[in-house]
């Protein structure tokens, strides 16, 4: 009940106490509850074998000694938890999976370390409890974690915090460390927890530069989407990468054809203070300079990655200059389309830091340079395309001359200026002379520097012209004067490559030669020699044209001389032919009637002549009588002869027609044929003509079984009249 209890006569209470020996003989008692807090842990008894034995004073002393003993038991409870509790904490401080230690406030000692924290470090426990908290960083960042230290306040738990820790083996790594403010057996004290965050950092950076790889090539895709120049797209390219990609510079370098195989940067952005000017770079495994990444990247056609110029790669001369520019690393990725067998430029990037890159990342950097490479193999596509079909427009444009000369003074100069050369030159070959002899050949045009050279005549021998006489095309990319040093059009244009095209007719002879002429060394000979064949064709559709004319005059020539008249008209039926005869017979000259449609001009109903034309049409040939008109308007009686002319490709083209003039046969026959039918005195039909007409009505009546009737009329006293006025009146009268 948590009360004290007192009796001085158990017997006279009537307490039983008899029952347990441990009663036996007790007369008085008195009783205290024994209290630890609030709660009653046990109790103090005395006992006496005489009645009256204790007085109130003894209770009070009872009850106080009570309260002295429940407060000491209390002490002992407390100070066992305490010490359980510190067992506890410290099996825990010991066997916590992260590094855990305590250091003195004041002097950064440490003052008890963990298991995990000895097998993170490298220490044993005496090692390690000689240390002093600074002694767990980098030299370079003591002073600051001393002054943090001692500028946190002692009550204060330290925010999560990430820096570098140092081990023994005076190896690095990242952790996070958390702090907070203990009693440390009565020292003012933190306790510090460490968390080794190496290879999450490691994963985050490596996500990070996995996101910013993927953003700029996703901002590389969009600008090569929008880009329609070279040079801007390989600007923007750089930005994009220093911008973006996070590099201290990057620039674009084209690989060079030359000499010395040079790589020659074309554009860049970022930090450069006269770096690109300086630097000299090439692909030549021979070359000091082709043997580091750019040259490597080249040849090799694979990416190049240098995490650390200062260890890795070979750098010539360059490498301090390049960690005095703040360069740590470089990546050099090659740009190469698929079809080529070399890489024909690249885009090298410079970190600002020593490299940590995944081969996630380094494809994700390669996909960038493949995308790259057929952007730029694209624009230049494109580009060719569109000078492809200016220069197409140039040929169109020279086929407004209208002689040969003027022709091929236009087709010089437009091919000349498509292709940026400085002199081009159309040549027609000559008849040999004498057998053994070398070619010789004449200018039909011939164009320097936009002035025309008048037209000569040389010989081939000592010419790069001279292969193309067994060959359709010849190329010489660079020192064409050296290698043909006698050759007077090269010394003339001071040239240093060559391009030239054989000239053949519909049967494969070489005719001619087209060629041009640069000053300087070329590159792109897929676009040269592709236009150059487009004039090639062209010149040499001119030269066929030319000799057909010619063909075509003379055969002009005899057909004009002709007896009957000749024409020839389209299938829309307009003049496209009309010889000297047709002038004579018709009243046309030719240059009245070309173009104009024949029916109109030549036929009062023309529904005669669409006859015979779809007849010609229809069979290939047609022959019959027509009549058609003068220019003034009288009729002509003509035998036509008309026949449909195809093409080479059996397809209907023309009608040629041979008419010859049946007027005064006609005119004969139809007098012939009134003297047989006709009475000549009353121009009225005669016997013949009357019984001819009577057959046929009466053939007619038969078939369609009708009937018919015959009126004859007479004059009477006819004979009267002839004997008495003479036949002079009967003939007037009849």
């Amino acid at each position: 009940q948590g009360r004290t209890v007192w009796c001085n006569d158990t017997q006279a209470a009537g307490w039983d106490m008899g029952s347990m020996p441990h009663r036996w003989g007790v007369r008085s008692v008195m009783a205290t509850p024994l209290r630890a807090g609030n709660h009653i842990v046990g109790s103090l008894k005395v006992t006496s074998d005489q009645p009256d034995a204790f007085s109130r004073n003894d209770v009070d002393r009872l009850e106080i000694l009570t309260e002295s003993l429940g407060t000491t038991v209390q002490l002992r409870h407390v100070t066992s938890q305490l010490e359980a509790s510190a067992r506890q904490y410290r099996l825990m401080f010991n066997e916590h999976p992260h590094p855990m230690w305590v250091y003195e406030s004041a002097s950064l000692r440490l003052l008890a370390v963990n298991r995990a924290m000895l097998l993170q470090y490298g220490y044993t426990e005496a090692e390690a409890l000689q240390l002093t908290l600074l002694d767990l960083f980098p030299a370079s960042e003591r002073e600051n974690v001393r002054t943090a230290v001692h500028a946190t306040a002692s009550e204060s738990r330290h925010v999560p915090a990430l820096c570098q820790q140092l081990r023994k083996d005076g190896s690095l790594f990242d952790a996070e460390v958390t702090a907070g403010s203990i009693s440390f057996n009565g020292v003012a004290a933190r306790q510090v927890l460490v968390v080794d965050v190496t290879e999450r950092l490691r994963t985050e950076r490596e996500i990070a530069r996995m996101a910013r790889a993927q953003k700029l090539l996703s901002a590389c895709n969009e600008t090569l989407v929008r880009a329609t120049s070279e040079s801007a797209l390989l600007q923007a390219i750089c930005q994009i990468a220093v911008d973006i990609g996070g590099y201290r510079m990057g620039w674009v370098g084209l690989a060079l054809d030359d000499e010395h195989k040079s790589i020659q940067p074309v554009a860049h952005a970022g930090y450069n203070e006269n770096y690109l000017e300086n630097l000299h770079l090439s692909w030549s495994a021979d070359d000091p300079y082709g043997r580091g990444p750019a040259g490597m990247a080249i040849r090799s056609g694979q990416p190049v990655i240098v995490q650390d110029i200062r260890t890795e790669g070979d750098f010539a001369d360059w490498t301090e200059r390049m960690l005095g520019h703040g360069f740590h690393g470089v990546i050099c990725l090659p740009l190469q389309h698929r079809d080529q067998d070399r890489a024909f430029g690249l885009l090298y990037l410079y970190a600002p830091d020593i490299l940590q890159i995944s081969p996630e990342e380094a494809a994700l950097l390669q996909e960038l340079a493949s995308d790259l490479a057929f952007g730029i193999t694209s624009l230049r596509a494109h580009k060719a395309q569109q000078r492809l079909q200016a220069s197409v427009l140039k040929v169109a444009a020279a086929v407004s001359a209208s002689t040969g000369t003027e022709f091929f003074v236009q087709l010089v100069r437009n091919m000349a200026d498509a292709l940026d050369a400085q002199g081009g030159c159309v040549v027609r070959l000559l008849p040999a002379t004498a057998q053994g002899q070398p070619p010789r050949v004449v200018t039909l045009a011939a164009v320097l520097d936009g002035q025309m050279l008048p037209n000569d005549e040389y010989s081939l021998d000592g010419t790069p012209s001279l292969l193309l006489m067994s060959q359709r095309t010849h190329v010489v990319t660079d020192k064409v004067q050296q290698l043909y040093p006698e050759a007077p059009v090269l010394r003339a244009v001071g040239a240093q490559a060559y391009v030239g095209q054989q000239l053949c007719n519909a049967d494969g002879e070489v005719v001619g030669i087209v060629f041009v002429l640069f000053r300087h060394a070329i590159a792109d000979t897929d676009f040269i020699t592709s236009t150059l064949q487009i004039f090639a064709s062209r010149a040499s559709a001119e030269i066929e044209r030319q000799l057909a004319d010619i063909r075509i005059r003379h055969q002009a020539s005899l057909l004009d001389k002709a007896q009957d008249a000749i024409l020839v008209r389209d299938l829309d039926h307009r003049i496209i032919y009309w010889n000297k005869s047709a002038e004579h017979l018709y009243g046309w000259s030719q240059l009245q009637v070309l173009g104009q449609p024949v029916h109109t001009l030549l036929y009062k109903d023309d529904a005669q002549f669409y006859r015979a034309t779809e007849a010609t049409l229809e069979h290939g040939e047609w022959t019959g009588e027509l009549v058609q008109r003068h220019r003034d308007g009288r009729a002509i009686d003509v035998e036509g002869r008309w026949t449909l002319v195809r093409g080479e490709d059996g397809q209907p083209q023309s009608i040629l027609a041979i008419n010859t003039d049946i007027t005064q046969r006609k005119a004969t026959e139809r007098e012939i044929q009134r003297l047989a039918f006709y009475d000549p005195l009353t121009h009225l039909p005669n016997r013949m003509l009357l019984m001819d007409r009577m057959r046929h009505a009466l053939a007619a009546a038969q078939r369609h079984q009708q009937g018919g009737a015959l009126l004859f009329i007479d004059l009477d006293n006819f004979k009267d009249l002839n004997d008495t006025l003479g036949h002079d009146m009967g003939d007037q009268l009849l």
